[in-house]
C-alpha cells in the first residue's frame, strides 16, 4: 500500500510542476505579448516635447530637398551648396543668396552628394 501512495504522490507532484512550468510560460508568453504595447502607451503619455522647440534666436535648420534635378535649400542663406561626384570630386558650387533657393543640376546620369553646410545628402540623377 505504502508503494502506490508514493507513486500516486510522485504523479501528482510531477503533474503540479508540469502545471506550474505550464502556468509560467503562459504569464511569459503574455508579458512578451504587452510589452510592446506599454512601451508606446509610456512613449506616448510622458510630457516631454520630442523635439526641442526652436527658440527666436536660433535659426531654423538647414533644409535640402531633392526632385529629379532640382534641389531646393532652405534656411542657408549666405553658404554654399557643393556636388560631388561618387569619386569625392567637386563637380560644381553655388552660393545660397536666398532663403529659399532652388538650383537646377545640369549634370550627367549618376550618383552625388550635395553639401550645404553641415547637411549632406547622396542623390541619384536619372538619365
Amino acid at each position: 500500500m505504502p508503494q502506490r501512495h508514493c507513486a500516486a504522490l510522485a504523479a501528482c507532484s510531477l503533474a503540479c510542476q508540469n502545471l506550474s512550468l505550464m502556468k509560467k510560460r503562459l504569464l511569459l508568453i503574455y508579458i512578451c505579448a504587452a510589452l510592446p504595447f506599454c512601451a508606446l502607451t509610456l512613449s506616448a503619455t510622458t510630457d516631454e516635447p520630442a523635439l526641442p522647440a526652436a527658440s527666436a534666436d536660433e535659426p531654423a535648420p538647414t533644409t535640402v530637398e531633392v526632385k529629379g534635378r532640382t534641389v531646393r535649400v532652405l534656411h542657408a542663406q549666405g553658404q554654399v551648396l557643393e556636388v560631388y561626384n561618387i569619386t569625392g570630386v567637386p563637380v560644381m558650387k553655388v552660393r545660397i543668396d536666398a532663403n529659399d533657393k532652388t538650383v537646377q543640376l545640369n549634370l550627367g546620369r549618376g550618383c552625388y552628394l550635395i553639401k550645404v553646410g553641415n547637411v549632406t545628402r547622396k542623390i541619384t540623377l536619372p538619365a
